[in-house]
């Protein structure tokens, strides 16, 4: 926000200008303004904010409210809060400077602005909390590379879009197959073996060898294309598979 102005005085016709700046940065309000007249000059600079001291450390942001919230997102540095505008700083922690008592407050994590191998596990949490509290709100979140795979069937289809993508190692489900045969899976790992399901049999079910390249190229913040072809299950490898509901006796 802005403002200048201009005046005359009528009888001396003296001529005064001022002119005033003020910005809203994520963790405070900075504001500068200059006015100048016959025989004087004049310049100020200032700055507000609030600072809560929390487990953590000190988090700063913008003036503080009646009732305000502590906001953790562990290795997100850069995700925005849109309830408050405020950004998630180096350490993972940024404030919501104004809460309503006693009513229900949504506070949402917006990712964009936050390194690509990270993913939220909860984006948004809701608080109703009492006047003057100081609350802790947690985003739990999941450090793991995203890779893009494009694969095919051995006799060269395509892999059914929608297909469940599981860790062979963990048996937890890591992605889905897309338009075009192409996987988005998160993982943890440099390398190992998926399993794609679009069924409970064998002939439902193929598995990916993968392996990220070597180097620090994987640790730039996009995505890793891959290229590797989804080899038939064998049954000694189809034994195991329980995710789809089967029952082992």
């Amino acid at each position: 926000m802005y403002s200048a102005s201009l005046s005359r005085d009528g009888e001396s016709r003296i001529i005064s200008k001022s002119a005033s700046l003020s910005y809203m940065l994520p963790r405070a309000a900075v504001s500068a303004s200059v006015s100048q007249g016959p025989g004087f000059r004049q310049g100020s600079l200032s700055a507000s904010g609030g600072m809560v001291l929390h487990e953590g450390g000190v988090t700063l942001g913008q003036t503080l409210g009646e009732t305000v919230g502590v906001i953790h997102v562990p290795n997100a540095p850069g995700a925005q809060v849109g309830y408050a505008s405020a950004s998630v700083d180096g350490r993972g922690y940024a404030l919501v400077t104004s809460l309503t008592p006693y009513q229900l407050n949504n506070v949402d994590i917006d990712p964009v602005g936050m390194p690509d191998d990270v993913e939220l596990q909860y984006s948004s949490r809701s608080v109703a909390p009492r006047a003057g509290a100081v609350v802790w709100l947690e985003y739990p979140t999941r450090k793991a590379l995203p890779i893009l795979i494009d694969s095919s069937m051995s006799n060269g289809d395509p892999l059914p879009f929608a297909a469940t993508v599981i860790d062979v190692k963990t048996g937890a489900p890591i992605g889905a197959v897309g338009q075009g045969s192409r996987l988005l899976i998160r993982t943890e790992e440099e390398r190992g073996v998926i399993r794609v399901e679009w069924g409970a049999k064998p002939g439902q079910q193929c598995l990916i060898d993968y392996s990220l390249p070597s180097g620090p190229e994987h640790a730039r913040k996009s995505f890793l294309v891959l290229k590797h072809p989804c080899r038939p299950l064998t049954p000694s490898a189809a034994a195991p598979n329980l995710s789809l509901g089967q029952t082992a006796w």
